[in-house]
């Protein structure tokens, strides 16, 4: 069986989702089944798959188009042309521009194309918008990450829940407890040796900082603690409206802005942290929520879905249009030893359901039932 794999308009010099999913899941496959041939589509030599197996075959589709539709197309021609000439019996993509005369299965982003278009380019949203049906309704098998996902999906386009399959990802190796001496560094070296909540992903007001902003001040007002406030990013902060409203903000002294970190660094700081919150639910989430768990730091978190699927118990939920609610749950797990330690056991139980092993395996499972039933 030949299985190609379109990681083209993932390669972007910033944390994907999508990308470390692919990576992560057939590097194990390659590995599992060296009967079967993989050929992994990028666009940058970079980007080749880092498995050593002789099963795989990395190609570079490549496309001159500067623009972000003209190159979606452009590439959708190129990658049919090495489809053919290889011979393949799947395409495995999360590009919504589906290609014609080809079983596919479709790796759907949590919140979908709302989470893809670049900020302000309203063409590229309406662009998604439109080929997102395209897409599923195209695809013999779609995977997300998420049971509300795939609820949403299936309600918003009428599709049989058979079509998709849930595929929890795993945890990163790289957030792994440090040890007491290693948290007390960390803190000196980041907050100047005081304890601090983080928040990690696109400072943004579309992430829901200003409230969360607003409930740091709540927790200050009542608290006087010298408890700090990390905000701490693999991106620059490009969003004006946030920059003015942060140089406005009363506690700006106790909140530390970190963009343009590292993985490496993110994952550093997070394993030092008191508690890490989540204000709002981004595509980023899936593998922050796990990766916390397993850095033994609680999580607080909005109550919407699908954080409550992710968390279970090993989670303080609050109400995320509430800056008032917000400010009360980090001082219940200030002022809470026992709760904190709580969350943080019942973590450790939760993390069980996130394993690139098991993640693997159902994803292979499921591919392997489509081809034999096509």
């Amino acid at each position: 069986m030949t299985i190609a794999v379109d990681k083209t308009g993932l390669e972007k010099g910033e944390s994907n989702v999508i990308d470390v999913f692919i990576k992560e899941i057939f590097i194990r496959l390659t590995a599992r089944h060296p009967d079967d041939n993989f050929i992994l589509i990028s666009e940058h030599a970079a980007a080749k798959c880092q498995s050593q197996s002789l099963n795989v075959s990395s190609i570079i589709a490549t496309d001159i188009a500067n623009t972000f539709i003209k190159k979606a197309f452009g590439n959708r021609l190129n990658i049919s042309r090495i489809l053919k000439k290889y011979n393949t019996q799947i395409l495995v993509s999360s590009q919504y521009f589906p290609i014609k005369k080809i079983p596919q299965c479709f790796i759907l982003p949590e919140g979908s194309f709302r989470f893809s278009a670049e900020p302000g380019n309203k063409r590229q949203f309406i662009c998604l918008n439109k080929n997102t049906e395209r897409a599923v309704k195209k695809a013999n098998l779609i995977i997300c990450f998420s049971e509300f996902t795939k609820t949403l999906t299936i309600e918003k386009y009428n599709l049989s829940s058979d079509k998709i399959q849930v595929v929890h990802p795993g945890s990163n190796v790289l957030y792994d407890p440090v040890s007491t001496e290693e948290r007390e560094r960390i803190k000196e070296e980041y907050s100047g040796g005081f304890e601090y909540f983080i928040f990690s992903g696109k400072i943004s007001s579309a992430n829901n900082i200003i409230h969360l902003l607003k409930g740091f001040s709540g927790f200050k007002k009542r608290q006087k603690s010298s408890m700090k406030l990390i905000l701490a990013s693999t991106f620059p902060i490009s969003d004006e409206g946030f920059k003015k409203s942060f140089s406005l903000y009363r506690f700006k002294e106790e909140v530390v802005l970190l963009p343009g970190l590292t993985e490496n660094e993110i994952a550093k700081i997070t394993s030092a942290a008191y508690a890490t919150i989540f204000p709002a639910f981004t595509c980023e989430s899936v593998m922050e929520l796990p990766n916390s768990m397993r850095e033994q730091v609680p999580v607080i978190a909005s109550q919407q879905e699908p954080f409550p699927e992710f968390c279970g118990e090993a989670a303080l939920y609050f109400d995320d249009n509430s800056s008032e609610d917000i400010a009360l749950k980090m001082m219940d797990i200030f002022k809470n030893e026992d709760l904190r330690k709580s969350i943080i056991e019942k973590g450790n139980t939760q993390l069980e359901k996130f394993s690139w092993e098991i993640a693997s395996e159902t994803f292979w499972n499921r591919l392997n039932k489509l081809i034999k039933d096509l």
